[in-house]
C-alpha cells in the first residue's frame, strides 16, 4: 500500500468513528430520499462498553447518528423540547411492523424555547443514542435484547401553533412527516 494510501484511509476511519458511522461492509438498504429526516449514514455501529453500576458492571450500547430534518408541510413546525430535539428509535420487525425500542430523554419536566422549523427550512444535529440492556436497573434501556437489524428514528414532540402563546400545546404534527430514511444498526 503506498503512504498516500493509507493516510487517506486513516482519514476515514477516523472521521467514521466520530459519529458513530462506518461501513465495515456494505448494507444493502437503499436511501429513502423522500424522508423528511435524513440521517448521514445508512449503516451505524453501536459500540458496547460497560460502566460500573450500583449494581455491579452494567452493558451499554451507545453511537451518534447525524441527521438532518426538512420540514416538508406548508406550516412552521414547533418543536417542544427543553435543550436538545427529541427522537424515538423504531425497528423494523420480522412481519413489518414497526416497534420502538429506545426514546431519547424525557424533557417533560423541563420547556425551554422551542425549536422553530419554518416551511421548507432545514434542522441539522446529532443524535446521542446511548442506553443499557433491558432490565438492567438503568436508564435509558433498550426495549429489545436484540439491537440489530434496520431502525428509523421519528422526531417527538413537534407541533402546529395558530399563536406563540399555545406553547407548548397546539396541534401534534403527522406522523409520515417525522419518519427517517431507514438504516442499518450492528453492534460491536
Amino acid at each position: 500500500m503506498r503512504p498516500l494510501t493509507l493516510i487517506l484511509t486513516g482519514v476515514g476511519l477516523l472521521l467514521g468513528c466520530d459519529s458513530g458511522a462506518t461501513d465495515p461492509e456494505p448494507t444493502d438498504l437503499i436511501r429513502d430520499e423522500a424522508a423528511p429526516v435524513q440521517t448521514g449514514s445508512l449503516l451505524y455501529i453501536l459500540e458496547r462498553d460497560a460502566v460500573q453500576g450500583s449494581n455491579g458492571w452494567l452493558r451499554r450500547l451507545q453511537t451518534f447518528i447525524d441527521y438532518r430534518y426538512t420540514n416538508p408541510t406548508d406550516q412552521t413546525i414547533y418543536i417542544v423540547k427543553c435543550h436538545t430535539v427529541s427522537f424515538r428509535l423504531e425497528k423494523l420487525g420480522v412481519t413489518g411492523e414497526w416497534v420502538a425500542v429506545w426514546a431519547g430523554r424525557d424533557y417533560t419536566r423541563c420547556l425551554g424555547e422551542p425549536t422553530v422549523v419554518q416551511s421548507g427550512a432545514m434542522l441539522s444535529g446529532t443524535l446521542e443514542v446511548s442506553g443499557y440492556e433491558p432490565n438492567s436497573q438503568a436508564w435509558p434501556q433498550f426495549a429489545v435484547p436484540d439491537m440489530e437489524g434496520v431502525f428509523r428514528l421519528i422526531l417527538l414532540s413537534a407541533v402546529y401553533l395558530e399563536d406563540a402563546s399555545e406553547y407548548p400545546d397546539g396541534i401534534e404534527v403527522e406522523r409520515e412527516h417525522l419518519y427517517s430514511n431507514h438504516f442499518e444498526l450492528r453492534v460491536r
